[in-house]
Parts: C-alpha cells; structure tokens; sequence
C-alpha cells in the first residue's frame, strides 16, 4: 500500500503510517478509533521523533473523521510527561528544544491550540512541585520543553486564551548558573526576541523581570546566583537588543525596558555607558529620556570628541535641568582642560 502523503509534506512515517492505514480502513465505529489510535499511543514503546510527534498531532487533517472527542485525546495524551522509552512530546529529550514545524503551524486548529493551551498549566504546574521536591534532570528538561512550546502556542492562540497561558510561563532558567555567559532570563529573551509573539504579551514579560528587579533591589528577595541579579539581566537584554543590526521588538518596547530600568533604585547605569545615545534613540517620553540619563550621568565621562559632541546635545536639552545641565557642564569643562593639555 502506498504511503499516506500529507498536502504539500513528506510521507507520514512510520509507525504511524500504519496506525492511520488501520483506521482508515474502518469507517467507524467511534470504539475501534479509540482503540486503535488511543491504544498505539498510550502503549507504544517507541520513542517517536519530532517529525512523528507532529504527525500524531496532525491527525485530524490526515483522518478527518476523527471525532473531536477523540483529537483532543490524542493531544492530551501527546502533552502528558511520559517516562523514558514512552510517547510524548517531550519523550527522550534532553537538552535541546525543537521549534513547532512551520507546516504544523500552518494547519494547527483552533481548537488543538485551546486544548494545548488548557493542558499546558496543568502539566507545568505537577512537573514544577516535583521538581521543587527533588529536582530531577528529567523534569527540568520538561519544564524547559513546555515553556519554549507556550512561545511558539501564544502566535497562535486568541488573545484572552494566551493571557492566560502566559501566566504558566516562567521567564527564568529552571536552573541557575553562576555564570554571565547564560542571563539566568533565557526564556524571557527567547519570548521578546520572537518577532511572531504578540506585543502585549512581550511587555507583560517585561513587567515580570521589572518586579523581580524591584524586589531584589528592596532586599525581598534574592537571586538564586549573581550571575541572574534581575538588573543585570534587564540591562543586558536591552545592550543586546540595541545592539542588533534588525530589532525583533519595536521601539515603545525599548522605551518601556528602559523607562522601567532607570525607575528601579539599581545605583547602576541602565545601559553601558558606550551605548548610551543608541538607547536614548528608542526613548521619546521627555519624563522618561530625564530618568535615563540620571541614572546615567554618575558613570558618564567624557573620553572622545563624539561624546563631547553628544553631551552637548544633551546640555542643550537639559539646559533647564539644574541636576543634569550643571553635571553636563562640569564633564565638558573637564575634557576642554584634558584636550588643552594633550590629555584626554
């Protein structure tokens, strides 16, 4: 028997081929679906692939018959955590997250991404107490998978069903490294960085790193290591986000990053100094543009013709600013006297 072929996609593979050739060989009843279908996946030893895994999930286009009692079994069965050697979506993974297949995004249901999107908290919600319990790589690999598919879920899910989705996603690692080679925020920069993601879900994240950064800085709470101090992290994300020839996210979304920053009682600057007149591009609020460049001004000094050309700028805004024009004003005295000299 020939293969079964998807419209515009590859074979489906075995096995499940020849699940879909048996049932596509009833014409019902309902019993013999269930049997067949449910049966294949809640008993099967195989550790499906990725590809076989969104085949599965596929199967209402494939058998159009399938009664959606029945599709919304073969999700929640998809989605459940099984252990090692069973079916799942998240069976045998390790370390690496496989992106929703752009060909399952195209033909995904509504109704497949409303039955997801009401699983998902459940199964994060007994993954993340167990794993709070004891730990576990295998529950810290499927706390990392589910959190990755809510990003690619929320495109695709109406806007009051993905709120409420997003209140199950973590913005931080499940694990914490003492190392500022990794933000300790991964999941948060995966999510602004997702050009497909709605913006309003983007400056919740937001608001979610900004209280955690609020809270730090008022000793409530601590970071698990330095290296995910909260502001650290915030600031970095916006360093990196400025700093990409194309930004993922608009403008008001840098604005209100660095609004938020520069209120935070950090003592710290909200960008490097190097990139301070690149932010103050994405800052058009004059209140917020004020913040910023307070924060910034105590670790501002002159170190080149181009920053005393910026600072001018600055003055000039500012000029009406006493704290900041007269801080201005001292930095461009004191380079004038440096170049003078032949210092600088």
């Amino acid at each position: 028997m020939a293969e079964r072929k998807r419209d515009g996609c590859s074979p489906l593979p075995d096995p499940l081929s020849r699940v879909v050739q048996k049932v596509d060989s009833f014409f019902n009843p309902e019993a013999r679906y269930e049997r067949i279908i449910i049966g294949n996946l809640e008993n099967n030893p195989t550790i499906y692939t990725p590809e076989v895994i969104w085949d599965l999930f596929l199967l209402p286009k494939n058998v159009p018959l399938l009664p959606e009692r029945l599709q919304s079994k073969v999700i929640e069965i998809l989605l459940k955590p099984q252990k090692a050697g069973k079916s799942g979506l998240g069976a045998g993974r390790t370390y690496r997250y496989d992106p929703v297949p752009s060909y399952v995004r195209e033909n995904i249901a509504p109704f497949q991404a409303d039955t997801m999107a009401t699983l998902l908290p459940k199964e994060l919600t007994g993954l993340r107490n167990r794993y709070n319990k004891k730990g576990g790589i295998y529950e810290a690999n499927m706390i990392e998978y589910y959190n990755n598919l809510i990003i690619d879920l929320l495109p695709l899910l109406p806007p009051e069903i993905g709120q409420l989705l997003f209140e199950s996603f973590d913005i931080r690692d499940v694990e914490a490294f003492d190392d500022e080679d990794y933000s300790g925020y991964a999941p948060l920069e995966k999510l602004l960085t997702n050009p497909a993601v709605p913006e309003k879900i983007k400056l919740d994240g937001i608001a979610k790193i900004h209280y955690r950064t609020a809270v730090e800085c008022r000793r409530e709470s601590q970071p698990r290591v330095e290296a995910e101090r909260a502001s650290m992290c915030h600031r970095r994300m916006i360093e990196k986000l400025i700093s990409k020839p194309k930004m993922p996210v608009s403008a008001y979304v840098i604005e209100t990053m660095v609004s938020l920053l520069s209120c935070a009682d950090t003592h710290e600057p909200v960008v490097e100094i190097k990139l301070t007149e690149k932010a103050l591009q994405y800052v058009r609020e004059p209140m917020n543009r004020m913040h910023f460049i307070e924060q910034q001004l105590p670790h501002f000094k002159i170190m080149s013709e181009e920053q005393a050309i910026f600072a001018t700028r600055l003055f000039r805004e500012f000029r009406d600013i006493p704290e900041i024009s007269g801080r201005l004003a001292l930095e461009l005295n004191a380079w004038e006297k440096r170049k003078s000299s032949g210092v600088s």
